[in-house]
């Protein structure tokens, strides 16, 4: 039998009148694994010597991602930061991108909207200037979700709509 997902937290994001929306974080019975996985990834493959750089960064990234999963907000946020860094060395923007737009939804939970916006902004200025395909196009989307979130969360309804 498989467990449910375990319901980390559920916090109203704004009320509309018409609708509510809430945010709601859960964590699968299987997340643990792999955070202990990568996280035993992440010190094998910083003993190995150059050939595992790729898979130390996805591993350095993943495990930055499933700390935030699991609401580990400042665990994931120093290598969120150490995969975009990487990410910019590369000069692989989406992934660069991808990167900090997860730190900026870091900022959001922690109620640091200004910091949150000026990352979003700064991934809206730099994914502008690329094709919007694949990848590009979903980070733009994104960026532009979580300006409005920030907006609404500010106070600031009408430059949320824009």
């Amino acid at each position: 039998m498989i467990k449910p997902w375990e319901k980390l937290s559920s916090k109203p994001v704004g009320d509309f009148r018409i609708f509510t929306i809430r945010s709601d974080r859960k964590k699968s019975p299987r997340t643990q694994q792999a955070h202990d996985f990568l996280k035993r990834a992440i010190d094998i493959f910083r003993s190995l010597n150059d050939t595992a750089y790729f898979r130390y960064k996805y591993s350095v990234f993943y495990y930055g991602i499933v700390c935030y999963s699991i609401g580990a907000y400042t665990e994931a946020e120093p290598y969120l930061l150490q995969s975009a860094e990487f990410c910019k060395q590369l000069k692989d923007i989406p992934e660069y991108a991808q990167a900090l737009i997860n730190v900026a939804a870091i900022h959001v939970f922690k109620g640091e909207y200004a910091k949150a916006e000026s990352l979003d902004l700064q991934m809206k200025e730099i994914l502008d200037t690329m094709p919007n395909v694949g990848l590009v196009h979903y980070l733009i989307g994104t960026v532009y979700n979580n300006l409005s979130i920030i907006y609404a969360q500010t106070g600031n309804p009408q430059k949320a709509l824009t």
